[in-house]
């Protein structure tokens, strides 16, 4: 490598978009023969103001007209909630859409009807959960209430010799229980 060499390759690498502004450079002669060094230095202010002007900038189409600019770039910031949702739906532990076992239009819409449905109630009573103070997630709070089990003992022959009770749930599943009072509903 020869100093003439490495300049070329440093004026080529500095031809791109901004980088002469942002870095000033100097080639070193160094003590191994064929060896030049590049001596650098980053400009940050430089950098900061170009990153400022160029960088993070985004052009929002819209056919709602009669929004504000406010509205349109909400609803763009918004949009991770729907990815959100369609994530959760792919999810195969919980309110998932598949495995589909249906065959005809009407049976699929349907399945998705109920399985968006599900999603939505889910979302109500997460709402409702955080409302009361219980932070947790829609698939962390289904696995919590699908711990508890309702039991029935049969003791004797009669009616009144069969015991009716939920199984214990973890700490989230009794909060739950004891919020909306279902021990008592389910076990009167």
């Amino acid at each position: 490598m020869t100093q003439k060499s490495v300049s070329n390759r440093l004026t080529k690498i500095l031809s791109r978009e901004y980088m002469k502004k942002v870095f000033a450079t100097d080639i070193i002669i160094s003590d191994c023969p064929n060896r030049p060094l590049i001596k650098f230095k980053l400009d940050k202010s430089a950098s900061t103001e170009i990153i400022m002007k160029y960088f993070g900038k985004r052009a929002f189409y819209t056919n709602r007209h009669e929004w504000t600019n406010e509205e349109i770039v909400g609803t763009y910031n918004s949009a991770w909630h729907v990815e959100g949702v369609f994530r959760q739906l792919k999810d195969s532990d919980y309110l998932s859409v598949r495995p589909l076992f249906h065959w005809t239009d009407q049976k699929i819409k349907i399945h998705i009807f109920f399985c968006v449905l599900a999603y939505r109630l889910c979302c109500i009573l997460n709402y409702e959960l955080r409302s009361a103070g219980i932070e947790i997630s829609i698939n962390r709070m289904l696995e919590s209430l699908s711990e508890i089990r309702k039991v029935i003992t049969v003791l004797g022959t009669n009616n009144a010799d069969i015991l009716i009770s939920l199984s214990k749930g973890d700490a989230i599943a009794e909060k739950i229980l004891d919020l909306y009072g279902l021990r008592i509903k389910y076990l009167s």
